[in-house]
């Protein structure tokens, strides 16, 4: 089985390493969710799979911490197959986008992380 993930899971995947705690139960809950997804998911032999757009939502954020950064880098490709874009996944990138006024203008990398997916 092949399972491409979406940024919010790895977010909070990561995020929960951090050495702060969580602000809220709410994230606490979302962080244990992410652990025991990914966790079980590696366990049970599943290929992780996220698209190279995720790979770079993952590192654009400007507060990120230099330890954050090296965490994602050493441990993603560790755990996930981070897959390339290429003319294919482009077009169909293209044609969500214009499928979709909320994509048109917004969320491209959205459309191309959807297309990876096909």
């Amino acid at each position: 089985m092949r399972i491409l993930i979406d940024t919010n899971i790895l977010v909070d995947y990561f995020r929960s390493q951090r050495s702060s705690r969580p602000k809220n139960k709410r994230q606490e809950y979302c962080y244990q969710q992410a652990v025991q997804f990914i966790d079980q998911s590696i366990e049970q032999g599943v290929e992780l799979l996220v698209s190279c757009h995720t790979f770079k939502e993952l590192l654009q954020y400007k507060n990120i911490s230099a330890q954050e950064e090296r965490r994602i880098l050493e441990n993603l490709p560790l755990m996930c197959e981070i897959l390339e874009t290429n003319k294919e996944v482009a077009y169909i990138a293209g044609l969500l986008s214009r499928q979709s006024s909320e994509y048109h203008d917004h969320h491209v990398e959205d459309c191309y992380i959807a297309a990876t997916a096909n």
